[in-house]
Order: C-alpha cells, then sequence, then structure tokens
C-alpha cells in the first residue's frame, strides 16, 4: 500500500476517492458482465482492501489541509445539500493531479490504466474535496464543485465500502467507461441540473432513490 507523504497546498496531489476508486477496475463482479469483464481474484482482493484504505489515508492527510466551504457557497448550496454534509464539507486548491505509484501493478499486469488520473480537473476524498487551481479558477468552478458533493452525498449514504464496490462492479459491467458508472452518471446529472438553473432538489433524496437506500433518521 502507497503511503504518500504530506503536503503543502500547491504541490502536486495524488488522486483518489470517486476516480481513485477506479483502481479496483479488478474488483468483483455480477454474473451479468461479459466474461472479459471478470477480474482475478488476487487483483481484485489486492485493490479493495488497499484502495479503502488509501482512500482513507488519504482523506486524513488533505483533511487538515483543506479549509471548511465558504458561506457564499454554503449559501448557493443549502438548497440541494444537509446543512451538516455542507458544514463537515472541506476544500483544497492543489495544483494538480498524479496517477498513484501502486498504477504500477496495471502495468506488471499487462494492463492499461483504467483512466489518467493527471487529467481530473477535481476528486472527492470522502469529506474533502481536491480541486485543481486552474479549474478553481474557472468559470465551471461551482459546477466541479457540484459535482464532488453529490460524491460526498453518496460516501454519506452509502458507506465507502458499499461504494467501491458498487463504482468498481459499475465500471466494469459497463465496458470499463467511466461516464457509464451509476455514480458518476449521476453526479454529471445532477450537477448539470443545478448549473442549468433547474428547481431546487434534495441531492440526499436523490441518492438514496437511485441507490435504493431508506432516509436516515436524524436526531433532534
Amino acid at each position: 500500500m502507497v503511503h504518500p507523504t504530506t503536503r503543502k497546498p500547491g504541490r502536486r496531489a495524488l488522486a483518489s476517492t470517486s476516480l481513485l476508486a477506479a483502481l479496483s477496475i479488478f474488483a468483483a463482479c455480477t454474473d451479468d458482465c461479459a466474461p472479459a469483464a471478470r477480474p482475478d481474484g488476487w487483483l481484485a482482493e489486492q485493490f479493495k482492501s488497499e484502495g479503502v484504505l488509501w482512500i482513507r489515508a488519504e482523506r486524513e492527510r488533505n483533511h487538515r489541509l483543506a479549509a471548511p466551504l465558504s458561506e457564499q457557497d454554503r449559501r448557493a448550496l443549502s438548497r440541494y445539500f444537509p446543512q451538516d454534509v455542507l458544514g463537515r464539507a472541506r476544500i483544497l486548491v492543489v495544483e494538480g493531479f498524479d496517477n498513484p505509484d501502486f498504477f504500477s501493478i496495471f502495468e506488471e499486469s499487462g494492463e492499461p490504466y483504467p483512466v489518467d488520473l493527471r487529467k481530473a480537473s477535481a476528486i472527492a476524498l470522502l469529506d474533502t474535496i481536491l480541486i485543481a487551481r486552474t479549474a478553481s479558477e474557472s468559470s465551471l468552478r461551482d459546477r466541479l464543485l457540484f459535482h464532488e458533493l453529490v460524491h460526498m452525498m453518496q460516501y454519506e449514504v452509502l458507506g465507502l465500502e458499499e461504494y467501491m464496490e458498487g463504482y468498481v462492479e459499475g465500471w466494469a459491467c459497463n465496458g470499463r467507461r467511466y461516464r457509464g458508472i451509476p455514480h458518476e452518471e449521476q453526479a454529471f446529472e445532477l450537477a448539470t441540473r443545478f448549473w442549468s438553473g433547474a428547481e431546487p432538489f434534495s441531492v440526499e433524496a436523490e441518492v438514496r432513490s437511485r441507490f435504493a437506500v431508506a432516509a436516515r433518521t436524524t436526531q433532534e
């Protein structure tokens, strides 16, 4: 398992979570998958176990450097996300992303990288969002932030392990296409609705409906 060193804001970040889940492309697949998409058992277990641990470790390292959402962001997003979720969210601007060192396993196995994370604009690390500086300064910044907050809500509802299982299965069973993953489809769809100026909606309700999860109970 890779343990990247702690970095300061402005340095290149190692990518993870929603896109890192693609590292587990060889993880468990349902019987509906084509035979060619079914994983090698050792690789599946290796990526599933190390991927989850690495995501958590990267979240811890980045969370300490990240800042809460601005009041402006929280006001703009309050009609879409629960206040407690927005209150826990953190954001960190970085210069860019690098592929993790353990992508070398793909090379050793004769497999291409599942995705080139160096091209990512933003990544969600559970409750901590990394956004590339060029993206943070672009007109698409708010749309990217919304997209990653949808992933944060998916993590909140599903939990990391279940999120990873579904993300990887969605990749493997949809032609190994990033945009074919249900979690990504939803994030793109909801971010587009937000950006288009449609009526406000509950992202939590959308996630629970899409993934058939009962509504959470809140304590007064």
